[in-house]
């Protein structure tokens, strides 16, 4: 018997707690929130990990770049959270001004937030 050697464990770990996320948040929506899903679970699953693997690929950029580890971690927040707060998932785009949202259609959180909305 052949042992299963990983190349990147880091990596491999990051999938899946991405993906046990995923299904505790469903688990709770269903259970705690009567969440109801009326679209294609295949689609909505593809569009997840197409987000997942451009953030992964963002966080490669930037720890590729970076000097050092703590320069990455700095970057990476400064260029995940404004992402995440005026990209729709914790504020609504709609309420945002104009100027900001021409902007905004540009960073991959938007597209992830759209697509899951327009699939779900």
């Amino acid at each position: 018997m052949q042992d299963i050697e990983i190349e990147n464990p880091q990596k491999a770990y990051g999938e899946v707690q991405a993906v046990a996320g995923v299904i505790v948040l469903v688990i709770v929506g269903k259970a705690g929130y009567g969440m109801r899903f009326s679209g294609n679970v295949l689609s909505c699953w593809l569009g997840f990990t197409l987000g997942a693997l451009a953030f992964f690929a963002l966080g490669y950029l930037v720890a590729g770049l970076a000097p050092t580890a703590r320069i990455a971690q700095a970057v990476g927040m400064i260029l995940a959270f404004p992402m995440m707060f005026l990209g729709g998932a914790t504020i609504p785009m709609e309420v945002l001004p104009q100027s900001v949202r021409k902007y905004l259609l540009f960073t991959p959180w938007v597209k992830i937030i759209l697509d899951i909305e327009s699939i779900a």
